[in-house]
């Protein structure tokens, strides 16, 4: 598992291919497909972001999008790492979004991150996903890089079925990283990295130092892309965190006075 990990990550790093588009999905025309590597919006940031949703019945057991909005930049893979810091809400599991599904990449991965010498304030869940168009540049092609439009990354399944009522609280599920290649995305040559330029949080979240060393929830930091060379990785992912709102619904009083 750990050669296979490194595998993907070298993919993502050096190249993941490129070629023309095949059969058309069903979900999409032909002319929203994204097929070749022209950046429309060249300087225009990826948004990548973490739905939020209400739970008003003090509990969920929901599923939870991560959405690309791409500018029409076509993708060719991605590396995120999310995670959680309650023990209200859980991530009990990652599921491949509508671009992997729609476009018919080749290899998605997604796994629960166990940390060996935790640090105070480390999240009590981290996944981490990995999804390539292409392992290796082949005959065989995916259909797309994108579908012209925000598009789904990732489904995160999330429950609070450990605690039998949640009262009014927000519960953050945020982007995290802990190496420099943490929430990235490569392009269809594979010779250009995005790395984080931006995070925005939405809910109430744990205390982080914004300059803070790895492990970080606010990017990556300067060095990651100091010394770099050749295929300097380029700052240009706006991420958004989400979220779950716990509400207590409570009756009106017109309800309690009505006959």
């Amino acid at each position: 598992m750990k050669i296979l990990a490194a595998a993907i990550t070298v993919g993502l790093l050096v190249g993941v291919g490129s070629g023309a588009s095949g059969t058309t999905p069903d979900s999409a025309s032909a002319d929203s497909l994204i097929t070749d590597s022209v950046d429309l919006f060249e300087f225009a940031p990826f948004v990548i972001s973490v739905d939020r949703v209400v739970a008003a019945a003090g509990r969920i057991y929901d599923t939870l999008d991560v959405t690309l909005k791409s500018h029409g930049r076509p993708v060719a893979g991605f590396d995120l790492k999310i995670a959680t810091a309650s023990d209200i809400v859980d991530i009990v599991e990652v599921l491949p979004g509508e671009l992997h599904d729609s476009c018919h990449w080749e290899f998605f991965n997604a796994r629960r991150v166990q940390c060996s010498e935790p640090t105070e304030g480390y999240p009590s869940a981290v996944w981490r996903a990995i999804a390539l168009a292409e392992v290796v540049p082949d005959s065989t092609r995916p259909v797309c890089y994108g579908l012209g439009r925000e598009i789904s990354l990732l489904r995160l399944v999330v429950s609070s079925e450990r605690r039998d009522f949640v009262p009014d609280t927000a519960v953050a599920i945020f982007f995290f990283w802990e190496s420099c290649t943490d929430n990235s995305m490569a392009n269809v040559g594979g010779d250009t990295l995005s790395l984080s330029v931006k995070t925005v949080d939405h809910l109430t979240t744990a205390d982080f130092e914004r300059d803070s060393p790895f492990p970080t929830r606010f990017g990556v930091p300067d060095e990651c892309l100091d010394g770099v060379a050749q295929n300097r990785p380029l700052r240009r992912i706006e991420f958004h965190n989400g979220g779950v709102e716990f509400r207590m619904e409570l009756e009106s009083d017109s309800a309690e006075d009505s006959p």
